[in-house]
């Protein structure tokens, strides 16, 4: 059944409700049936799945999903689940790209590029959110600049109530930082 159809009835009773009840002072007890009702709807429809998809591939309700950063995308959501953003693909151009992400209770993991100028604005209240050079964010505002970010090429801005939020650079490769262990070993034996 169609969502706007359900909620759209919902709407006329109630508001035939409110009618009957100022102009003929006839009560309908509808509140407590209404909030019954949402309660079961709710429950159904987690139970039914459909919220288990990512729709459009940038918002992420009642589920967990990686999301990967697509260039005409520029708007990411976390409601009630667990996602994992990836900005690491966005292609750079002159103008900086401004990208945001939205978590409501739930949890985000949100991927940078250490090689690309970042700016970070966070906006929480009663959340944890935690910048690369590991500031926590519960309540107010911060800015994080990566070190060479006086002209950031991306600019995230992050908007968390109630949930936890977390930023990290994207490590070097692990074949690199196994060469450099073999490099480094071989100069302490020859030492």
């Amino acid at each position: 059944m169609n969502q706007s159809l359900i909620w759209g009835t919902i709407l006329i009773l109630l508001g035939i409700s409110l009618l009957l009840k100022s102009l003929f002072r006839i009560t309908i007890p509808l509140v407590r049936p209404f909030l019954g009702c949402v309660m079961i709807y709710l429950g159904l429809t987690i139970m039914m799945d459909p919220f288990h998809q990512t729709a459009d591939k940038r918002t992420v309700i009642f589920a967990k999903s990686n999301l990967v950063a697509q260039d005409q995308v520029r708007i990411y959501n976390t409601t009630f689940g667990a996602s994992k953003v990836d900005l690491t693909t966005l292609q750079h151009s002159n103008e900086p790209q401004h990208v945001t992400i939205n978590t409501v209770l739930g949890a985000t993991e949100i991927i940078l590029d250490p090689a690309v100028a970042t700016k970070i604005t966070v906006n929480a209240i009663c959340a944890r959110a935690e910048l690369p050079d590991e500031t926590l964010v519960s309540f107010g505002r911060n800015i994080y600049r990566s070190q060479d970010a006086q002209e950031p090429q991306l600019i995230v801005h992050i908007n968390a109530v109630l949930a936890n939020v977390n930023v990290t650079f994207k490590p070097q490769s692990a074949a690199i930082s196994a060469a450099s262990v073999e490099e480094t070993t071989e100069k302490v034996a020859k030492a």
